[in-house]
């Protein structure tokens, strides 16, 4: 797992809030908000269409993060997609919030419901944090119908 700087954490958490202001001033974004007695923290959500998260993947620096069913995944996902079912692990959460850099998620629907995401992210945080997921408009279905690149198999290394 990533160890972030101070310096970088606070870029990271300053990206997080310029985000928050664009997507407010924009009218796309939500905030879902979860407290605990540790900590709180904010995940934003933002749509996204199919060219702009092509161009993310062709750029590179993007986490995909899939979160459909591991056979579901392993029949079809994004290149270099990271799988986070409903059942994923808090160190497999950690490995999302520990990303630096944009995220974009997708599911099996066109309209991808990430609150379970959302609230089990918040609840693997060790630390308050402010992180923007980026949701895939048309979800997985959109994407392979687009002809864009996709994958098989189960994820490296599991």
């Amino acid at each position: 797992m990533k160890k972030f700087s101070k310096k970088s954490l606070a870029r990271l958490l300053t990206k997080a809030g310029f985000l928050l202001w664009l997507g407010a001033l924009a009218g796309g974004a939500y905030t879902l908000e979860a407290c605990s007695e540790q900590h709180s923290s904010e995940v934003i959500t933002s749509r996204i269409d199919l060219t702009e998260a092509k161009r993310e993947l062709d750029r590179g620096g993007t986490l995909f993060v899939d979160i459909r069913s591991a056979s579901a995944y392993e029949a079809g996902h994004i290149p270099g997609a990271l799988h986070v079912p409903y059942d994923a692990s808090v160190e497999r959460l950690r490995q999302v919030l520990a990303f630096d850099g944009r995220i974009i998620a997708y599911c099996e629907r066109a309209t991808c419901k990430t609150s379970g995401l959302t609230i089990r992210l918040s609840r693997a945080a060790t630390d308050e944090f402010k992180l923007t997921i980026y949701i895939l408009k048309g979800g997985w279905p959109a994407w392979k119908k687009s002809g864009y690149p996709t994958a098989t198999g189960a994820e490296a290394g599991s």
